[in-house]
């Protein structure tokens, strides 16, 4: 100990606690920037697969953070991706990484409650399709004053017009069956499809909000999935040593 100039002792700092925090730091720094140029390609490549994979690929350095320095490192990591890519990109766009850090954030916490695969993936895309999905919409429609009516109305009448659209494509299609193979080819029958596709469209969004939460939950749970294949893939790359837990600051 040592004492101020105003008579009150000051504790000195431990070396080794001051060690781990830096290396918090420049751990949480580093894997975050990894991340941000992973999103950057995939915001600037023109090629949807490859940007979906990029974005997916994107989640294992958080994941990695996760391992070695807790979930509190991860989060402040994610926090500084956004704002690092907020100044690239702009606001909006960075969200992607926000998204990103928060679905590593849930599948580590999942590995590291040992949780097998389809549990992991199943109750960890629920809890994503909620806060990543489903809060986020109802936001959206507070913020801008859009009535849920409004929305559901419009995608009802949307969905009913690509029914007809597809009718009138499948009538071409006959047409050209007919001038090729004659009256005896077969046709698509147009009717029975159209007025199934009614049927389904009307009892969905008479139903809409049971069929938003099934539609968010599945949308969940294929990100997670998806999420989770691609750390895998990536991390397994990596030894087994380089994952462990450091010692808490």
């Amino acid at each position: 100990m040592s004492v101020g100039t105003a008579g009150q002792s000051s504790p000195i700092a431990d070396p080794q606690q001051v060690s781990r925090r830096t290396r918090q730091i420049v751990e949480g720094a580093l894997l975050a920037d990894i991340s941000v140029v992973l999103l950057l390609g995939r915001i600037y490549l023109p090629i949807p697969i490859v940007r979906t994979v990029w974005r997916l690929v994107a989640s294992a350095p958080f994941v990695l953070l996760a391992e070695r320095q807790g979930i509190k490192v991860t989060v402040m990591a994610g926090l500084v991706a956004y704002l690092l890519l907020s100044a690239l990109v702009g606001p909006t766009l960075a969200l992607t990484a926000m998204d990103t850090a928060f679905a590593a954030i849930l599948i580590a916490v999942a590995d590291g409650w040992r949780w097998p695969r389809w549990i992991a993936v199943s109750v960890m895309g629920l809890v994503y399709s909620i806060c990543d999905i489903v809060v986020p919409t109802i936001l959206f429609s507070i913020l801008f004053r859009i009535p849920a009516a409004t929305l559901v109305g419009d995608a009802h009448t949307t969905t009913r017009n690509v029914i007809r659209i597809l009718g009138s494509i499948a009538k071409v299609i006959n047409h050209a069956l007919v001038s090729i193979a004659g009256r005896g080819a077969a046709q698509i029958p147009i009717h029975a499809c159209e007025s199934t596709g009614y049927d389904i469209a009307d009892f969905i969004f008479g139903h809409w909000v049971i069929a938003a939460l099934i539609a968010a939950g599945i949308m969940g749970i294929v990100n997670v999935g998806a999420y989770k294949a691609a750390v895998d893939v990536v991390l397994s790359r990596i030894a087994p040593t380089t994952r462990l837990r450091q010692e808490a600051a």
